[in-house]
């Protein structure tokens, strides 16, 4: 049996893939199956290693996005997917697969054109509230849809809601795996005092990053910061942080240099989340995808709608932002034992 494996450019579309991959290995290793051979396409690969892991072949393929702005890179992208679906067709007839997996975005479209074209049958997953355009197209010719909300189905067309099924997130096993010994020592924090989690998604949350920051100096008097800030976001995120605490004041005094190592910056959610959740006794994150992790962990969650951030940042004063978040966000009170 073959299993082809679509969707892509993000970790949302991209992780759970690899969650059903592990799932179908335990199906076949408790009903002693052979495993079927599986196939990722795509423009490219999010996580080469958790293909490799998995023996997850990667055929590429030509994809283009399509911006909800003016931009003159539509116009080029229009014909990187028009390649990308010619291209498709044969590389699709080549492998054959018995089935199409897709979890949507641009990075499947080329492929889930030439999936109706050969009349090779789809199956869905959408994991957002509201489901991307690439999922509502193809839902059209689904064969099953699956989805992670259940506001979500109201949002496909009426004639293929019959065949959806809210089957919530699948889970990786690494993000199962909480490391509950060893997150201190492990992201260099002051075991002394609560940690909070911030979590943005696999790209991280520009809006969310800058109201960490303004926060920090307060965050800091009583609480370790993690803080997950996207690959694209690391760098600033760094830069700015590093003169911030240059400038934190401490009445405390001699505490200045452990408020100054009560933070730590990830790039996205790996092997150190599990660390930093095993670490963490609340978490707080945008309303997407990665906000289950917390109900996972068992730890007290806060989803943040991103509005909500941006009305923050440009309602309060800055003068008053970091007391305004305080509030907001709702930590969690320092353990008097």
């Amino acid at each position: 049996m073959k299993i082809a494996l679509v969707g892509g450019g993000t970790g949302g579309h991209f992780y759970p893939l690899i969650a059903v991959v592990e799932a179908i290995e335990d199906i076949c290793e408790e009903r002693r199956l052979l495993e079927p051979q599986l196939v990722y396409i795509s423009p490219m690969v999010f996580d080469t290693e958790a293909l490799f892991e998995h023996s997850v072949l990667f055929k590429p393929t030509s994809a283009g996005r399509v911006r909800r702005y003016a931009s003159a890179l539509n116009i080029l992208d229009i014909f990187r997917t028009a390649f990308g679906i010619i291209r498709a067709i044969p590389q699709l007839f080549s492998i054959y697969p018995d089935v199409i997996f897709s979890t949507g975005g641009y990075a499947a479209f080329p492929t889930l054109v030439a999936a109706r074209i050969l009349a090779i049958p789809v199956i869905i997953y959408d994991a957002d509230a509201r489901p991307g355009r690439v999922s509502l197209w193809s839902s059209k010719f689904a064969k099953a849809i699956a989805v992670a909300h259940p506001e979500a189905a109201a949002q496909f067309p009426e004639k293929a809601r019959h065949t959806i099924a809210r089957t919530g997130h699948p889970i990786r096993k690494e993000i199962l795996g909480v490391a509950h010994e060893g997150g201190y020592e492990f992201l260099h924090l002051d075991s002394a005092v609560p940690t909070v989690l911030f979590m943005g998604g696999s790209q991280g949350a520009r809006a969310l990053n800058e109201v960490v920051l303004d926060a920090l100096p307060e965050l800091l008097r009583g609480y370790n910061v993690v803080h997950q800030t996207g690959k694209a976001h690391i760098d600033e995120v760094t830069k700015i942080s590093s003169v911030v605490l240059r400038n934190v004041a401490n009445p405390i005094g001699p505490l200045a240099s452990s408020i100054r190592s009560r933070c730590a910056w990830l790039l996205e959610l790996r092997v150190s989340s599990s660390r930093a959740q095993g670490a963490a006794r609340s978490s707080k994150s945008p309303h997407g995808v990665f906000r289950l992790s917390s109900c996972l962990f068992r730890k007290p969650s806060r989803t943040i709608r991103l509005k909500m951030l941006f009305h923050t940042r440009e309602a309060a004063p800055q003068s008053s932002l970091n007391s305004t978040t305080s509030r907001r966000t709702s930590l969690p009170q320092k353990s008097t034992a």
